[in-house]
This record gives structure tokens, C-alpha cells and sequence, in this order.
């Protein structure tokens, strides 16, 4: 590339041109540019050269003008010309994929005594310079004659690739020339045909004359890939020639071969035999019969065949490719079939003769006839008959005349494999063959499953089958569905491993019987399933409302028509809601079971409503059943669970009751509640509210007729199942002053008209005020107000909870205290491990000290001071927080700052520290808080090396090493390192970060 030097001299050499004076520069007061050069007046001093300093960007002002330029040596002319030129592209110059192409060749090859002669015509395009070769192949040939019009042709011989033809174009324009060749080749002779392969030039147009000097001559070309017959003679050609004309398209080689016509055996009849190949399939009310025959014909051709079939068949169809058109006809009780051919044939000829007899599907036992075809006119005939009979029949030979039977193995390849039931061989016609043959039934046995759900407005019953078919397959079903039901669906279903059936559709088979017939699109055999769902509605008082009177309901139930199966077993399964009380009634062939053994076989269906549970399960068989259960509605049981939290503040306490129903069986138009008359209770604002409703007059069973209230909840609809009710009310109490009590009663709501209630109490306070039960509590039992809540109800300032199944009356006396300053940093657990690196001197003062500290935490500060004995010298990573390393602030050579501003005031937090400290384990100074914080355990571990004794120890610590003897039983108080670990990052609520643990141990073993 040039440079930007060389580009800049090079349009200063081919720009403007200056002359030389010794000052160059514009006219005063010239409005361009801001450079301002003062031309000197002429004189007679001598010309010098002088250096003008023009700035960078005034240069296109001063020298892109008329007239203007600049001169420079012409070495760097020339060296920026050159380097110009070097940059020009020469545009390549696109030559010709090839040199030269033939594009059509004509040969003309004649036959003579001993040799092939050739004489061919290329019409070739010659694209390249001067001189070019064509390669014209011919290896094994000779060449008399090539010519390029009227001069002769440049030919050479290549061991490799044959004789080229050599050219010298004149000229860049493409060039068309004509190549005449004549060649030849000796052929070879061999009994009945004779033959010659050529190497020959090869063309995408490439065509071919072949003449031989003898009439009615075979003539082939390989390859071909089209040929027809001269339609006339050559101009000046011996008519009693015999004329082909090929075209062969780009072949590596050409063959031709030719060999004279046969005549056979002159004025002597067609000698003809037939092999027949006869397939007979028997279908239930159909046999049909497929018969190959293949004639061997010899002497003479033949223009017609005659076949003879049995009258009763009906011949379906005759067909070959040679088969011009085929006529039946009857003559003596026969049918004849004249089969007239395209082209006279000698030699092999195959025919092919479908034949159908059709007999009484509705006999269950007939016989069948194997038809006997018979080509009239022939030598011999002999072959082969089989036989096969389709699913659903079964057969046996009743009459066998001239065959002799096969094994499989002794079948033709073509028919080796073909599951034939009978196989025979004739040597000649006629011969018979008669079957008896059987439809087999089919055997059927059904494992049925019954789900009968029983509801308040509807009976829903869904009937399994599982049949399994045997012997034969079938296209029908039938079921015996019970009156009065509307039928559903009835639908395949897939049952383990039993297929679901393909049904097409189903009809009453009478008009009142219980009878129906379901039609399959597909034939059912082997392990099917079918399903079928009814339903009846039901208007019974008794259901759908407790009247403590019972009804008895039929439940007849769908079965598969006994006629049609061999053997059945089942089960039925009764399932209704826990609303309604079934017992068996009537239970006739049934017997007793559990539902989970009911559905051991088949899986049980979806019940219509999630509420419905088994009651009733009964196993049947073959025969007659009869099921009658009786049913009534049960009695609302409405069972209640109350959670009171009482929020004691300043003036105030704020009560939050919350009620959970459970209405079972039926549904209660309202719910009471007796409340005191004191407590003005009102549902929260967003909350599901019912409908509240004081009861006048008060009730007889009131709680408290003077101090309580009857109140009524009530919804849109009945209730039943889960309800919830929350109620809220606030109770003034006098300001509390410092030291001051006061004594409060808890009120007791009362749920009515329940089975059973329970609760619990819960009681919160704010910070200043301290809470107490005042004397023992009554009917009360306390509960953990963090963990024993129910429905994981969390109350986070709870201070205590009561649990309670019966009557209670609780009261709590509230104090004040005034509030003091708490630490504000606390270290839950603690580890610090120290290690004696080395040791030296008399007092063992004297080497290093590895320090690991390791604190479970919290703390409201955002940054916690730390101080660190003298010298001490840090790791990489000295300070980590939750396993992540944190940069330390230095306040002085001892005191460092943990930042904790990632962290809330009350998250448990993991502190570690490392370093390093002068010193032996003399004297062991752990890591020191300034803050004061508040310290529950710490421990404390020492290593010393295997060169040194423990000989004493002291310090405010206690030696969890030593052993604990409990009634002359001792007790190893011994704790290794990743029990301390584990306990020290336990996390309070139970859990432990995997991660932080980790990497302590990955620290303690470092």
C-alpha cells in the first residue's frame, strides 16, 4: 500500500505547477484561507532556495488552484509511479472450461466379412489458443482415414488414452470444425451371434447407423437408449440389408452384436407346455381363486391360448402384458376363454386368471371346490394348487383325485412363507380337490366392573368390560342395559394391557328389550375393553334433606348379554358423598368384598363428583344379580375451630377472632355465635363477610342470658363445608404509665349448635408493656405462640397462647416499663482456633501463631469494630461474611471495621477471620469487640506441636476434653473440628449453608 508521504508527493507532482521565485504566496488582501505571504519585488539578486512552512490544513487553499503545483526530483517521481502502478488490477482474463467439445457425432457402421468399418462425422467447437488436442479414444482400433475437409487430420497415439486429434486455432473467437474419421475393427464370432466393441468417441449427441448385409437379421446396441428400423434403404443400398439406427447417448463403449433370425421347425405345429401355480383363499361366503399359468412354447408361434374353467366360477379377470383381449364362452358345460395376444409368441408366455365362487354365508358348514383350469391344446400340464383359509374358518380335505400333498419347505420360493393350509402337487389334469369347511365361533369370556355413584339428584353408573376373544374375531357386542336409564356413551377404552375397541355405532336391538348392539368399525379378537355410562335422575325428599326417613332404591345393573359370552365375573362398587347414609338392601347373586379388591383388576373410573367415596363392594359371576341399597340424607355435623389474638397496646386492645367451620352432610342455613354484650364485633373491611343478624327473641340455651348476645351468620345459600368468619373489635383501657398495671378479661365468644369446638388464645404486646395471667387460668393449657399455632398461623409479636377444648375464662394483667438500651451487637456462637506454627525460647513466647475465628452473629450496626493483638499480619483474605470475602477498613494498627450494610439488623450473619500473630501458646489473645457486644458460647481450640508438652493451663474456660463419669459410667466429652464447624454455622432455624461450612473446613485444613 502507500503511504501517506508518498501519496501526498505524488499529488503535489501531478497537481498544480509553481514556479520558482524566492518567495511564493498569494496577493496582498486575498480572501482564501488565513495564510498571508508578501510577494518581493523584483531585482536583480540571485534565485535561492528557500523553505516554506505551509500548515496542514491551509494546504488544499494554497496549491488546488489554476497554474499552481510544485516540482520534485524525478527518483521520487519515479518511485511513486511505480508503487502507483503496483496498486493498479489487471482484470482477469476468463478462459474456457475446456479447450475444444464435440458436440454431435454421426456414425455409420457397416458389417462386412471379417471387420466392422466406421465412418463418422464430428462436429467439434474449438475454444482455445493455438494448439489444442481432442482425444478421440479408439484404442483397439485402426484408423484408415481422417480428414478436416479436404486436408488431412493431425492424429496421435496415447498409451493411455487412444488417438488424439491435434489442432492449431488461429484467432480468440470459438472455432467449428467438422472431423470425418473412418475406422474399423475386427469382430468376434460365436455360435448364433456375432460382435464388436468400440471405444469410440464419445458426444451428448451420438448416433449410430448399423447395416448388415443379410435381411431379417437381430441387430442389438448396448447401450441403447433409444432404436428404431431405417424406415427405407439408403440411396444406392442393397435391399436385402437390414438397417438399425441407435442412439447411445455419452457411452464409455459400444457394442453391437447381431445374429440371423431363427425360423424354427418349418411347416410343424406350436409344441406347447404349461406350468400352473394355483392359490386358493376361502373367505367366509367367497372362495377365490388366483391361477399363474406359465406356457413353454416351441416350433412355431402361437397368436392365441385357450383355457377351459369349471361353469360355476366366475372368471374375474386375464391379464398379461402380451394380452391383447381375453372372451369367454360355453361349450359342453364349460366355460372357454379365447385369450388373444398382441404379438405371436415363441418362447415363454405367462398368463394370470383370477376366478370367484360365492356360496351361503349363513351355512355354518359348506364345501368348496378347487376350480381346475385347463389350457386346451398343450402337451402337458402340471403344478402346484394351495390353499388358505381366512381367520374365522376352519377346513379339512374331503376328496383329493390325482394330488399328492406338500410339506412347505417343498414350495416354490415365491410361495414359501405364505401360512397355506393345504399344499398339494398335479402331474397332470384333471384332477379334484373338495374341503370341508367350518366357520369357527368365537369364545368369549368378559371381566366386568360396575361404578354405581349414588347422589342426592342423579344415579351414574359406569360399566367396564375386558373381554377376551378367542378362536375367532367379531364384529358386534352386545349389552343388556337396564330400563328407565339414558344411555350416555358407549365407547372403546383402553384397560391395561386390553385395547380399546373401534365402535361404529349402537342400537336397541328391540324395541323394549334391554338388549343393545354395538357395531365395531374393526374386528375385536384377543384382550378388548368397552365402556358404557348411563344415567337416571333422581326427585327423592329423603336425599337431598335430612327427614329421618329412609328410601329404597333398585340398582339394576348392566351386564354383557349372557348368550353371546362363555363365562363373566365382576364387580360393582356403590360410591356416594359422606352426606348420605347407604346400607345394602337387597343383594342377590352378589357377594360381599372390599373396594380396593374390587378394582384390583380393572382401575376404578373417575367418580362424577370428587365428594363421592366407595361404601358398597360386591363381587358377582355367571347369572342373575339383584342390588337394592336403602339411603337417607345425614344430619348437619358442624364442628368449629376459633383463634382469638388479643393485641395489648397503649389504651387499647385490639381483638381479632377468627372462626373455621366445617359443615358436614347437609348444609345449615346459619351459623350462631353467642357474643358478649359488651363487645360491639363487626367482620373486617375486604374480607368474606355473612350476613349478621342479631336473634330476638334471645334463645333458651343462651350462654349468659344477662351478658351475652345471640347473634346469626348467615350467606346467600346454605352452608356447607369449609366457612370462615372473622370478626374485629377494639377495647379502650386507660393509658398505662410507667410502672403502671392494669388488669384485663379476655372475652369469650361462644360457637352454638356444634359438635365440637376448639381453640386457641393468642396474646401480643408492644415493646413496653409486660403481660401475666392473673391467678391459675381456666380451662386453659399453654402453647408454644411460635410453633404450636394452628393452620401455621404466625403471630411475630405473640407473647403467649392457650389452647382450649371446653369453657375458659382467662385474665391478664398489663404493666408498663420503661424502655432501656440493649446491646446492639451479639455473638450467638463463637470458634477460634489457634495453631503453633513454632516454638523457640525458654518461655515457649516466642514463633507464630495461626489465628481462624469464626463468629454466628448479629448486629444493628453497619460497621463492627474489631481489635486484634499487636503485629498481627492477615491472610489474602482476611475477613469473609457469609463465606464471601469483605475488604476490612483500617482505623488503626490494631482496629479494624467489618461493613455491614448488606445486612438487617435481625439476619444471622457468619464472621471469619484469618491471620497470623508473633507469639507461641504461652499466651493466647483472641479477636476483641470494642462494642461490648453480648457473648452466649464461645469456643476456644489449641494446637501445639508433636515437639511440645501441655503442662498446664488456665483462664476463665472450661475443658470440654476431660471425661464425664456419671455413676462409674464414663462419658468422652471429646469434640473433633467438624463437629465444631458444623455447629458453629448451624443456622437457628435448623437449616445450614452448605456452601459457608465448606469452605471453614477447606480453611481448617489448610
Amino acid at each position: 500500500m502507500i503511504n501517506r508521504d508518498s501519496v501526498f508527493w505524488l499529488m503535489l507532482a501531478v497537481g498544480l505547477c509553481v514556479r520558482l521565485s524566492p518567495v511564493c504566496g498569494q496577493e496582498p488582501g486575498g480572501g482564501d484561507g488565513g495564510l498571508s505571504v508578501v510577494a518581493a519585488e523584483d531585482d536583480d539578486r540571485p534565485l535561492r532556495e528557500q523553505t516554506i512552512y505551509v500548515p496542514y490544513d491551509k494546504l488544499r487553499q494554497v496549491f488546488e488552484k489554476e497554474g499552481r503545483g510544485v516540482f520534485l526530483p524525478y527518483e521520487k517521481f519515479q518511485e511513486l509511479w511505480k508503487a502507483a502502478q503496483k496498486e493498479l488490477r489487471r482484470p482477469e482474463v476468463q478462459r474456457p472450461p475446456v479447450d475444444a467439445l464435440i458436440n454431435e457425432i454421426d456414425s455409420e457402421a457397416t458389417i462386412a466379412d471379417a471387420v466392422v468399418a466406421v465412418r463418422a462425422t464430428l462436429k467439434i467447437e474449438v475454444f482455445g489458443d493455438e494448439w489444442v488436442s481432442v482425444p478421440l479414444r479408439l484404442r483397439d482400433s485402426a484408423i484408415s482415414s481422417a480428414t478436416l475437409g479436404d486436408q488431412a487430420a493431425r492424429i496421435v497415439f496415447d498409451e493411455q488414452v487412444g488417438y488424439k486429434w491435434l489442432y492449431r486455432k488461429s484467432g480468440k473467437e470459438p472455432e467449428q470444425v467438422e472431423l470425418k474419421l473412418e475406422y474399423s475393427r475386427a469382430y468376434t464370432k460365436a455360435p448364433g451371434q456375432s460382435s464388436v466393441v468400440f471405444e469410440a468417441p464419445q458426444a451428448p449427441i451420438n448416433r449410430w447407423r448399423i447395416r448388415v448385409p443379410e435381411a431379417g437379421m437381430a441387430v442389438q446396441v448396448e447401450p441403447m437408449i433409444a432404436a428404431t428400423r431405417s424406415p427405407e434403404p439408403a440411396p444406392g443400398a442393397d435391399p436385402a440389408t437390414s438397417d438399425l439406427l441407435a442412439f447411445v447417448g455419452v457411452a464409455p463403449t459400444v457394442r453391437i452384436a447381431w445374429n440371423p433370425k431363427a425360423e424354427g421347425a418349418s411347416g410343424l405345429a406350436a409344441f406347447a407346455t404349461v406350468q400352473t401355480e394355483q392359490q386358493l383363499t376361502i373367505a367366509e361366503g367367497v372362495a377365490r381363486s388366483t391361477v399363474k399359468l406359465e406356457f413353454e412354447i416351441s416350433r412355431a408361434t402361437l397368436a392365441q391360448l385357450v383355457l377351459e374353467v369349471p361353469a360355476n366360477q366366475k372368471i374375474v379377470n386375464v391379464y398379461d402384458r402380451n394380452v391383447q383381449r381375453w372372451k369367454p364362452e360355453s361349450v359342453d358345460g364349460v366355460q372357454r376363454v379365447l385369450v388373444d395376444l398382441f404379438e405371436p409368441i415363441q418362447g415363454k408366455q405367462t398368463l394370470v386368471v383370477e376366478l370367484e365362487e360365492f356360496s351361503d354365508a349363513t351355512e355354518s358348514t359348506y364345501d368348496v371346490t378347487a376350480a381346475v383350469v385347463t389350457a386346451v391344446g398343450v402337451g402337458r400340464q402340471q403344478g402346484i394348487v394351495v390353499a388358505r383359509l381366512e381367520a374365522g374358518l376352519q377346513g379339512e380335505a374331503t376328496k383329493r383325485v390325482g394330488l399328492m400333498q406338500l410339506d412347505e419347505g417343498d414350495l416354490p420360493q415365491e410361495l414359501q412363507g405364505g401360512k397355506w393350509d393345504f399344499a398339494y402337487r398335479y402331474g397332470a389334469v384333471p384332477y379334484e380337490l373338495q374341503l370341508r369347511v367350518e366357520k369357527v365361533l368365537p369364545r368369549i369370556s368378559v371381566t366386568e366392573l360396575i361404578d354405581v355413584d349414588l347422589s342426592s339428584d342423579q344415579l351414574l353408573m359406569t360399566w367396564q368390560g375386558v373381554y377376551t376373544i378367542e378362536e375367532a374375531g367379531v364384529f358386534q357386542l352386545q349389552l343388556d342395559l337396564p330400563d328407565g336409564f339414558e344411555v350416555r356413551s358407549i365407547h372403546g377404552v383402553t384397560v391395561g394391557d386390553a385395547q380399546a375397541v373401534a365402535v361404529d355405532a349402537h342400537h336397541r336391538v328391540a324395541g323394549d328389550g334391554p338388549t343393545w348392539r354395538v357395531n365395531l368399525s374393526k374386528k375385536a379378537f384377543g384382550k378388548v375393553a368397552l365402556a358404557a355410562q348411563l344415567r337416571r335422575a333422581l326427585d327423592d325428599p329423603n336425599l337431598r334433606a335430612p327427614t329421618n326417613e329412609v328410601s329404597t332404591i333398585a340398582i339394576p345393573l348392566p351386564r354383557a348379554t349372557a348368550a353371546d359370552v362363555e363365562f363373566s365375573q365382576g364387580a360393582v362398587v356403590v360410591r356416594a358423598p359422606e352426606s348420605l347414609r347407604v346400607n345394602p338392601a337387597k343383594s342377590d347373586g352378589l357377594r360381599s368384598i372390599s373396594s380396593t379388591e374390587a378394582y384390583s383388576t380393572i382401575p376404578r373410573t373417575p367418580p362424577g363428583s370428587a365428594q363421592l367415596n366407595p361404601v358398597l363392594a360386591f363381587a358377582f359371576a355367571t347369572g342373575a344379580t339383584d342390588l337394592a341399597v336403602t339411603a337417607d340424607r345425614r344430619r348437619p355435623q358442624v364442628t368449629v375451630e376459633q383463634l382469638l389474638r388479643a393485641e395489648i397496646e397503649a389504651g387499647v386492645v385490639k381483638y381479632h377472632a377468627t372462626f373455621y367451620f366445617n359443615v358436614k352432610y347437609s348444609g345449615v342455613n346459619s351459623l350462631r355465635i353467642d357474643i358478649p354484650s359488651s363487645v360491639s364485633a363487626n367482620t373486617p373491611s375486604g374480607a368474606k363477610s355473612l350476613r349478621k343478624e342479631e336473634i330476638t327473641p334471645k334463645p333458651d340455651d343462651l350462654a349468659d342470658k344477662d351478658g351475652y348476645t345471640a347473634w346469626s351468620f348467615a350467606g346467600e345459600a346454605e352452608l356447607l363445608g369449609e366457612v370462615e368468619l372473622q370478626l374485629e373489635w377494639d377495647q379502650e383501657i386507660s393509658e398505662l404509665g410507667v410502672g403502671k398495671s392494669q388488669d384485663i378479661a379476655i372475652p369469650r365468644l361462644v360457637p352454638m349448635n356444634v359438635a365440637r369446638a376448639t381453640g386457641q388464645i393468642v396474646l401480643s404486646k408492644s415493646e413496653s408493656i409486660d403481660i401475666q395471667p392473673i391467678g391459675q387460668p381456666e380451662g386453659l393449657r399453654p402453647i408454644d405462640p411460635q410453633n404450636e399455632l394452628m393452620r401455621q398461623v404466625k403471630v411475630d409479636s405473640a407473647a403467649m397462647a392457650f389452647a382450649f377444648v371446653s369453657q375458659w375464662s382467662l385474665g391478664v394483667r398489663a404493666t408498663r416499663y420503661e424502655l432501656e438500651a440493649s446491646k446492639l451487637t451479639s455473638i450467638e456462637r463463637g470458634l477460634v482456633r489457634m495453631v503453633a506454627l513454632s516454638q523457640s525460647g525458654a518461655t515457649g513466647n516466642e514463633g507464630e501463631l495461626s489465628v481462624q475465628a469464626i463468629y454466628r452473629m448479629r448486629s444493628a450496626r453497619q460497621r463492627l469494630a474489631i481489635r486484634l493483638p499487636q503485629g498481627h499480619r492477615f491472610d489474602s483474605q482476611p475477613l469473609r461474611i457469609n463465606g464471601k470475602a469483605v475488604t476490612p477498613e483500617k482505623e488503626s494498627d490494631t482496629t479494624i471495621f467489618a461493613p455491614l450494610l448488606d445486612l438487617t439488623m435481625d439476619q444471622t450473619f457468619l464472621l471469619e477471620l484469618r491471620y497470623t500473630v508473633p507469639g507461641g501458646p504461652a499466651q493466647l489473645d483472641l479477636p476483641a469487640f470494642p462494642d461490648d457486644p453480648a457473648v452466649q458460647k464461645v469456643m476456644l481450640c489449641a494446637y501445639l506441636p508433636d515437639t511440645s508438652v501441655l503442662l498446664s493451663r488456665g483462664g476463665p474456660w472450661s475443658n470440654e476434653r476431660e471425661e464425664i463419669v456419671f455413676s462409674g459410667v464414663g462419658i468422652n466429652g471429646r469434640v473433633d473440628d467438624d463437629g465444631l464447624i458444623n455447629w458453629v454455622t448451624e443456622d437457628p432455624e435448623g437449616g445450614r449453608n452448605p456452601a459457608v461450612a465448606e469452605g471453614l473446613a477447606n480453611g481448617a485444613k489448610s
